[in-house]
């Protein structure tokens, strides 16, 4: 491990969900989707290589 150099760490949202009745996470969703209408999102980008493997880790 470099010194300095954060490391990769894996998060999912439904890691933090595994746990909670649907009621409850459902409740959370509630409050946060007003807040996420008005983000900026990134330009879209298309992936035309799917063959080759990806730099995102989802687990």
């Amino acid at each position: 491990m470099t010194p300095g150099v954060a490391m990769p760490q894996r998060f999912h949202l439904r890691d933090a969900q595994a746990g909670m009745p649907a009621a409850d996470w459902q409740e959370a969703f509630a409050t946060l989707w007003p807040l996420l209408r008005p983000a900026q999102l990134s330009p879209l980008a298309l992936f035309t290589n799917l063959d080759e493997p990806s730099n995102c880790c989802c687990g």
